[in-house]
Order: C-alpha cells, then sequence, then structure tokens
C-alpha cells in the first residue's frame, strides 16, 4: 500500500459500534470494544495509525448472559464485515469516490 500524503491521511476516521444484548459490566464492556479494533485492523490497511481518530463503542441491553470470548471473536468478525459491506454498497459523492465508482453496471 501507499500512504497518502498530506490532508487527506486526516480523511480516514473509523467509527464503530458493536451492540449486544449480553449482560456486560463496565469492564466487560471495554474489553469487547478492544477486541473488537481487531476487525478493523482486519480489513484496513494501515489502520490505528496516529493519524487516525478510529474508535469502537460497545454498548450491552443486558438481557442475558454470554461467554466474553465468544462475545470477543464475534465482534471482530462481525466488524470486519460491517466495513467490507460498507466499502462495497457505498456511493460516491464530490470529491470522494466510492471503491465501486466505475465499476458499476
Amino acid at each position: 500500500h501507499e500512504d497518502i500524503p498530506g490532508p487527506a491521511a486526516a480523511l480516514n476516521t473509523t467509527l464503530v459500534v458493536v451492540a449486544t444484548n449480553a449482560r456486560l459490566s463496565k469492564e466487560r464492556a471495554h474489553l469487547l470494544a478492544i477486541a473488537a479494533q481487531d476487525g478493523i485492523s482486519e480489513t484496513i490497511r494501515p489502520a490505528h495509525t496516529m493519524w487516525d481518530g478510529d474508535t469502537v463503542f460497545s454498548l450491552a441491553t443486558g438481557e442475558v448472559e454470554a461467554d466474553q470470548r465468544a462475545l470477543e471473536s464475534r465482534a471482530v468478525a462481525v466488524v470486519a464485515e460491517a466495513i467490507r459491506r460498507a466499502v462495497l454498497l457505498a456511493k460516491s459523492v464530490p470529491d470522494f469516490p466510492s471503491a465501486r465508482e466505475g465499476n458499476e453496471p
């Protein structure tokens, strides 16, 4: 990959929300958000640079008990898939072409 020099580098912030119906303490919700960051790393290169504002928030409704390891593993997969879908489904706006621009039927 090539790094984009200049102001364009400041336009690459990824915001993620992971929501679950699991019962999580504040600490477990924090750990879920940390784990979910790996979904960004799986799909965006480079990720988590000093110029990014990449952030993951986690929310929990507290309805059911859930295994923390299973939640974290699933969060990584779901975040990665959500980013892939967002890239493929995004539409261009002025000065910001989408990944699929020019490839539409």
